[in-house]
């Protein structure tokens, strides 16, 4: 179900995605809280921060180079 945020589009997964995935990720008391979404497209690229989440597992068909870029501004590394 990772890859299914991909298909809301990204309006939709700013109201339906992130309100519900920042509590699940802040419900845990841990250094490291990792969201995989392998999924060829980039909806959910910018919100990993908005979930909490401080290391993301993207695609193999994106270059390590592009996802910074479309994550954004003080998201220049795969960790933050």
């Amino acid at each position: 179900m990772d890859d299914i945020v991909e298909f809301a589009g990204e309006e939709k997964c700013r109201e339906f995605v992130v309100p519900y995935l920042a509590p699940i990720f802040a419900a845990f008391e841990i250094k490291i809280r990792f969201y995989h979404n392998d999924s060829q497209g980039f909806i959910s690229t910018p919100f990993p921060k908005e979930f909490g989440v401080n290391l993301f597992n993207f695609s193999f068909e994106h270059t390590i180079n592009e996802i910074p870029d479309l994550a954004g501004p003080g998201k220049k590394g795969i960790i933050w």
